[in-house]
This record gives C-alpha cells, structure tokens and sequence, in this order.
C-alpha cells in the first residue's frame, strides 16, 4: 500500500512538472495544474 501511494505521488509530481513546463494559454490547463498539486498536498498529508 505505501509503496502504491509513493508511487501515485511521484505520478502526480511528474504530471504537474510537464503541466506547467508545455501548458498553454487555454484556461483549463489551470485546473489541471491545480488538481495535480492538490493531489500532491493530499499525498503528504
């Protein structure tokens, strides 16, 4: 279970470092981006 959680973790990490490195203008690359660092927080917690 944890190593499943460690790697979900390290998943959304990699989707928001590509999000915010090829996002465009469009606005709902911002909902994305704030979906994976929500995801992130929630994965440290």
């Amino acid at each position: 279970m944890r190593t499943t959680a460690t790697g979900l973790l390290l998943a959304m990490a990699l989707c928001f470092v590509m999000l915010h490195r090829f996002a465009g203008p469009h606005p709902a690359w911002g909902y994305a981006i704030a979906f994976t660092e929500a995801a992130m927080v929630a994965g440290l917690a």
